[in-house]
């Protein structure tokens, strides 16, 4: 699992860097879950990464108390979570009974033959 890092960026590119690397959060988040990435959620600090990057996008309002509440809640669950439960729910949000499910399975879903 390729972690969400800091990286170095000058003033004029911290902006883009910061969306990219809020975009590569979701894409880990909304990943079929293992246990080495729960353990990697489940740290403070990535925790603690996850709220510096985001006061770094210039519009802001993009992320507001609704969102950061949302964020809260998935760390909170994370943690008080198993992994079996955490896999179940993913599986029962995204793949289990397709084409039913309550959220569109992810793309690699598609392309199962």
């Amino acid at each position: 699992m390729i972690e969400m890092k800091k990286m170095p960026a000058s003033n004029s590119s911290e902006h883009a860097v910061a969306r990219g690397q809020i975009y590569h959060f979701l894409e880990l988040a909304f990943g079929h879950p293992a246990e080495e990435g729960i353990e990697y959620f489940r740290r403070e600090s990535t925790e603690t990464l996850l709220y510096e990057t985001l006061e770094k996008i210039e519009d802001s309002s993009a992320f507001d108390k609704e969102m950061h509440d949302c964020f809260e809640r998935f760390f909170e669950n994370l943690r008080k979570s198993s992994v079996e439960k955490i896999e179940g729910d993913y599986i029962m949000l995204f793949a289990s009974n397709y084409p039913m499910v309550p959220c569109p399975p992810y793309g690699s879903f598609f392309y199962r033959k």
